[in-house]
């Protein structure tokens, strides 16, 4: 999730808690519900299997776009117009000991997608 600190301090911790929702209720319209799950205080992890992870593209395309509409939406509330950066990354048994490097290059990609998101706010 994109500026959970500047919700936070402005809006204070319980609308925080609102925009964490929002972020996990736009997944949740994506992806199964079973499969997205809260890491973090602000990140979430999503682990697709079968159809999902088969289209696993076009889904991931589908979330940004959501996020950005809803990041765009003048009719909600500052802390429910949230965004959020995307990475993902798929297990490969071959080169692949742990989860942790899984882990590892979607953050990397979540990271560059966030640098993106800021340089087109320019």
């Amino acid at each position: 999730m994109n500026d959970l600190k500047g919700i936070n301090d402005n809006y204070g911790h319980e609308k925080g808690d609102i925009s964490i929702q929002t972020v996990c209720n736009i997944a949740c319209q994506v992806f199964n519900p079973m499969s997205v799950y809260r890491v973090g205080g602000d990140e979430f992890i999503v682990i697709l299997e079968d159809g999902e992870f088969e289209n696993r593209e076009e889904l991931v395309t589908k979330v940004k776009e959501l996020f950005k509409q809803n990041e765009s939406n003048d009719s909600l509330s500052p802390w429910e117009r949230v965004s959020a950066a995307v990475g993902y990354a798929v297990y490969d048994p071959n080169s692949d000991e742990h989860v942790a490097g899984v882990m590892q290059r979607a953050d990397a990609e979540m990271y560059e997608n966030k640098k993106e998101m800021k340089a087109n706010k320019k």
